[in-house]
């Protein structure tokens, strides 16, 4: 009973990294075209995929936006061949940009210099089954959210060709992981459950250079550096906890550092006509140098041991393509693909870490009200299929299929 009531209540937040914890809701019209967005400069939603592109927004104005994420997910069990839904709603998620230009009331750099400040969610997870489910003892409800501040600076220079840019982030952030345990009174079916939690704040900044080849291409890269979400006194909650475990299992609050990677991109645009736009990105995530989650119990018993888990996650990596069409002076579409690697690997894969390797499609449109409004849409949906997931941590194993639906819609503000 020991063994197992150390595993469960030893934190498994552990595996929390796979690119499906990266959210792609950053910017509307970016996500129609594939969440292409390190060169091809649209709005002030540039100041996440690209902090260089700022300098080249021509309008000062703000953009709010929403999106709504609706995934289901399914659990093959391979040994006894039943299958578990997932019982969670859909999640919203946010975004906020605006930005300012010196040009008509400054002299000197300050006319080439763009302010901004961009609200947005880079990462982001969860999964919830049922009280009864077959995986309950390795987890019933994980959820990891995250909300980015970033005030950014872009500069232009070299004759309007080269913009640079700069920002600071600040990650506020939160998890929670709910899973039960087995106890000597399990057999009537009464299990322990442990819950942890915390809010935790990074830092880091973004950085990027778009470069204007000539008037047709363009080319761009970001970097978005690693940052710690650090939990201090994060919630054990325990319940349903027998009275002769009250000492081995004490009520009890711990400190976890979670670890973020880093991400880089790198992205070409080329305008084919004056109607048809085209681009191209490649990211890198750095996850294998970020894979291990630190525990810090205040009280320690063979239960709350601090450790440093490792979560052998390998580097992962996207390509996105997009394109947009100008149906006419007010009506844009777009589309756009993405293909992404895991990071999880074989031997490491949980129902709150079943990631895989998968391809997005997008769609979407713009319309302009008139000079000052305009209004986006995006639709997007994904497959992803991880069949023979091993978790040899937990010794569970079966075949996970989730799919997902993205819908969002923004109003952009110009003047």
């Amino acid at each position: 009973m020991k063994k197992q009531l150390a595993l469960l209540m030893l934190l498994g937040p552990l595996s929390m990294f796979a690119q499906g914890f990266q959210i792609h809701t950053q910017g509307i019209k970016q996500q129609a075209m594939g969440n292409a967005g390190a060169a091809y400069v649209q709005d002030a939603a540039t100041i996440y995929y690209n902090p260089g592109g700022l300098a080249f927004v021509n309008d000062n104005g703000a953009i709010l936006g929403s999106n709504v994420i609706i995934a289901k997910s399914a659990f093959l069990d391979s040994r006894a061949k039943t299958v578990s839904n997932s019982t969670g709603g859909p999640s919203v998620t946010g975004q906020f940009y605006t930005s300012y230009g010196f040009d008509s009331l400054a002299s000197g750099p300050l006319q080439n210099m763009r302010v901004g400040l961009g609200v947005y969610t880079p990462f982001g997870a969860g999964v919830e089954y049922a009280d009864d489910w077959f995986g309950r003892f390795v987890v019933r409800k994980f959820a990891l959210s995250t909300l980015n501040l970033q005030p950014t600076v872009s500069y232009s220079m070299l004759d309007g060709k080269l913009g640079v840019g700069a920002g600071f982030v600040l990650s506020l952030g939160s998890m929670t992981r709910l899973a039960d345990a087995n106890t000597a009174d399990s057999t009537s079916g009464n299990f322990m459950s442990i819950e942890v939690g915390g809010r935790f704040v990074g830092a880091g900044v973004n950085l990027g250079l778009t470069y204007k080849v000539t008037d047709d291409l363009t080319l761009g890269t970001s970097f978005r550096s690693p940052f710690k979400g650090n939990i201090k006194d994060g919630d054990v909650t325990i319940t349903n906890r027998p009275v002769e475990l009250k000492d081995t299992v004490p009520d009890n609050t711990v400190d976890l550092t979670i670890n973020f990677p880093t991400v880089f991109s790198v992205g070409a645009a080329y305008a084919i006509n004056d109607k048809i736009d085209v681009t191209l990105d490649y990211n890198f995530y750095g996850f294998s140098t970020t894979d291990t989650v630190k525990i810090d119990f205040d009280k320690n018993t063979n239960s709350f041991e601090d450790r440093v888990d490792p979560q052998e996650l390998q580097n992962a990596h996207a390509i996105m393509f997009g394109a947009q069409y100008k149906v006419t002076d007010a009506i844009s579409a777009r589309a756009g693909l993405r293909y992404a690697t895991s990071a999880v690997q074989d031997g490491f894969v949980k129902p709150d870490a079943a990631d895989a390797n998968r391809l997005a499609y997008t769609v979407g449109c713009g319309y302009n009200l008139n000079k000052n409004f305009t209004i986006d849409a995006v639709y997007g949906f994904e497959a992803v299929n991880r069949e023979n997931g091993v978790s040899d941590y937990y010794d569970f194993e079966g075949d996970y299929k989730t799919f997902a639906s993205t819908i969002g819609l923004s109003l952009t503000y110009k003047y």
